[in-house]
């Protein structure tokens, strides 16, 4: 759920990258930017996420 918000081509960039192996390229998409996560968020996880 949290990844909805994320941009496609980021996300398709940063898949990429993970297919590839590129780390070098993974850490300049992710950057050295720490992502704040809000404690007081309600973020819900779904059991069906977890099961393969």
């Amino acid at each position: 759920r949290l990844l909805r918000d994320a941009q496609p081509e980021l996300m398709d960039a940063l898949i990429q990258a993970s297919k590839d192996g590129d780390t070098g390229r993974l850490q300049s998409l992710c950057g050295k930017q720490t992502w704040p996560m809000n404690p007081e968020a309600d973020v819900e996880f779904e059991d069906d996420d977890l099961q393969e």
